[in-house]
């Protein structure tokens, strides 16, 4: 979801002097909202199963959870400046 974020985010620059606003609001949402929930759900299912006495943490998954949402929260908020700066024009 954080590389679609930045898909749209370099769509929409390339498309610069007239920015489409519903580019932008796809990649607030993709990159701010749907990586935070999407991580989210993989954490409540990896903290379920930490009962388990079987449970071996996966520290590669965690990496790249935290690593897509940064990612994704940053091109999200690239889009959030975007769509703010094109809707004050």
């Amino acid at each position: 979801m954080a590389l679609a974020s930045i898909a749209v985010l370099s769509v929409t620059v390339a498309q610069l002097p007239a920015i489409p606003v519903v580019l932008t609001v796809i990649g607030y949402v993709t990159g701010a909202i749907l990586c935070m929930i999407a991580a989210s759900f993989y954490r409540a299912s990896r903290d379920s199963r930490r009962s388990r006495p079987d449970f071996r943490v996966t520290r590669g998954w965690d990496k790249l959870v935290t690593v897509s949402v940064t990612v994704g929260i940053v091109a999200g908020l690239a889009n959030a400046i975007l769509l703010a700066t094109e809707l004050a024009k």
